[in-house]
């Protein structure tokens, strides 16, 4: 038996990207994920797919704190006859772990937000499940 789950908490390093793969959606984004008791981190790649690509190319942005779970695959493809190669993050859940710093003005008028169970729940979250 083998188990292919990889799960990462980072912040994305860009928007994402989204574009049109046949009749299906794909969104994806980098992860900075910090290494423990060190200052440098790794960059995953995270692709998603259908709903929760919407989800994701609509809510997120640069600097968005994320977790995110699903299948760890590897790509390959050759350019002017050199192999590249590289690991991805096929998404199945991505979990929104803070809140856009320009969404909310309550500081200025006191108002609480709506979404305010999703906040004691530990944020909102996108589901490839829908």
């Amino acid at each position: 038996m083998s188990i292919n789950h990889v799960v990462l908490v980072g912040r994305l390093t860009a928007d994402p990207e989204s574009r049109t793969v046949g009749e299906h959606t794909k969104t994806s984004f980098r992860l900075a994920v910090s290494r423990r008791n060190r200052d440098d981190a790794d960059y995953i790649t995270v692709d998603c797919w259908n709903a929760l690509a919407g989800s994701v190319g609509t809510y997120l942005a640069k600097g968005r704190l994320v977790g995110v779970s699903g299948e760890l695959r590897s790509e390959e493809w050759t350019t002017d006859g050199k192999l590249h190669s590289r690991h991805v993050v096929a998404a199945d859940n991505v979990q929104f772990l803070d809140r856009p710093a320009t969404s909310s003005n309550r500081a200025t008028t006191g108002e609480e937000d709506s979404d305010s169970t999703a906040d004691a729940m530990g944020g909102a979250a996108a589901s490839a499940a829908g």
